[in-house]
């Protein structure tokens, strides 16, 4: 018997972790019920400078954003309170409380198209956040790709023979295991019918078997709302997303390959070679390239004016720049493969007195198994390429929409787990 809601706002007893560890992860907040302050909803993952990657269904406070496929035209000020109701935080360890002051605006979202909300399915469960300023200070998390881009729309994409079989080839090369990350709530109600008391949530990370669509038991009873070329399910025994996991980034290991657009390796070559050039004449202490950047983990003080690791000058840089890198470790970066959409907790045992007796005593324990769907992006890389590509932030780097992305290629393992 399946626990809670077929489509929960998705961690509970997951590993706590630092932000500082996982820093392309966000907090997406509401602050339709506070002026002052932002509750946390979902979880997201910054995938541009300017742009959040999460869920489309994050978003239910507003139905009608689901029947407008993104075309405000007429209907700027319904867009506008929409805009105004969602905040975004960075690099912290606690769900909560979040003064808005500490937070970012957003200035547009970007809803999956054909998203359903009703039809309760992962796919095209998908929404990009455009904020309101840029970060520059955090390296955002690169999202898988089958290819290189062809011109051309999504449902033309998918209607391929040869995309289908790019994206299960790319399937075929994800690990065994992959990794949530997500603020959620971590208390035993998530995978019990029985209440306990909410408070704010450290950020967790979870563990997830992949597995095969048709093994889990909401697909077997629904199996036209699990497209495996859309989505990608998952399992694991103990462990739960819960409320305000939703739209985290369902990720793993992948090679550190270079930048793929030529003119990100020019102008770095360029930047680099300007910069010895500068320093042999004037010394050190001048301005320094994007290519010095990158290859450094921090910018030392001193100097009047410096380029921050996306190319972007940075006036009065007199303290210290650390890089805040997704990076896994030695020669391997995370790569984001889903959006995590819902779950469903399903009992393994337990009786209702059970539950009850855990619950008042010590909490569930070894008792359920969560079986969970997400986005696969692979999928969508057409759709996110277009959007992305106005994301303002983006133009104002060297970087190009293409190296956001890495090619299925890059990972490490295939059906092994991810790399140490």
């Amino acid at each position: 018997a399946g626990g809670g809601s077929r489509r929960k706002q998705l961690i509970y007893n997951g590993d706590e972790v630092s932000a500082a560890s996982y820093p392309f992860g966000a907090i997406i907040c509401s602050t339709m019920h506070s002026q002052e302050k932002c509750d946390a909803i979902c979880t997201g993952s910054l995938v541009s400078p300017g742009v959040i990657l999460t869920a489309a269904h994050c978003f239910n406070d507003f139905m009608d954003l689901y029947e407008l496929d993104n075309d405000f035209e007429g209907r700027e000020s319904y867009e506008r309170e929409i805009t105004s109701s969602y905040r975004v935080v960075f690099g912290v360890d606690k769900s909560g409380p979040h003064s808005v002051s500490d937070t970012v605006g957003v200035k547009k979202i970007v809803v999956g198209e054909p998203f359903e909300f009703g039809h309760l399915s992962s796919s095209w469960d998908v929404a990009l956040i455009f904020l309101d300023e840029c970060n520059t200070d955090t390296e955002p998390i690169k999202m898988l790709q089958i290819g290189s881009s062809d011109d051309g729309s999504e449902a033309a994409a998918l209607e391929s023979a040869a995309a289908t079989a790019t994206a299960m080839a790319a399937r075929e090369v994800l690990p065994s295991q992959v990794s949530i990350l997500g603020w959620g709530d971590s208390e035993g109600f998530c995978v019990t019918p029985y209440y306990s008391p909410d408070s704010h949530d450290p950020l967790q990370l979870m563990e997830y078997n992949s597995e095969a669509c048709g093994s889990l038991a909401y697909c077997k009873q629904f199996p036209d709302r699990c497209d495996e070329q859309l989505t990608m399910c998952m399992a694991q025994e103990n462990i739960a997303s819960c409320n305000g996991d939703s739209g985290g980034p369902i990720f793993a290991q992948a090679r550190v390959l270079p930048p793929a657009s030529e003119q990100y390796r020019k102008s770095a070559k360029d930047e680099s070679a300007d910069g010895e050039k500068e320093e042999e004449e004037e010394g050190p202490g001048t301005e320094m390239g994007v290519g010095a950047v990158l290859r450094s983990d921090e910018v030392e003080e001193g100097t009047n004016q410096i380029k921050s690791k996306w190319g972007q000058v940075v006036e009065g840089g007199e303290r210290k720049m650390e890089k805040k890198k997704a990076v896994a470790s030695n020669g391997q970066q995370f790569v984001q493969v889903g959006v995590l959409s819902s779950g469903e907790v399903i009992s393994t045992g337990a009786s209702s007195y059970q539950w009850s007796a855990r619950a008042v005593a010590q909490g569930p324990s070894r008792t359920f198994k969560d079986q969970a769907t997400g986005a696969f992006l692979p999928a969508y890389n057409q759709w996110l390429k277009k959007h992305l590509a106005a994301d303002a932030c983006l133009h104002k780097t060297f970087l190009t929409v293409e190296d956001l992305f890495v090619d299925h290629t890059a990972l490490t393992t295939a059906k092994g787990g991810t790399s140490d």
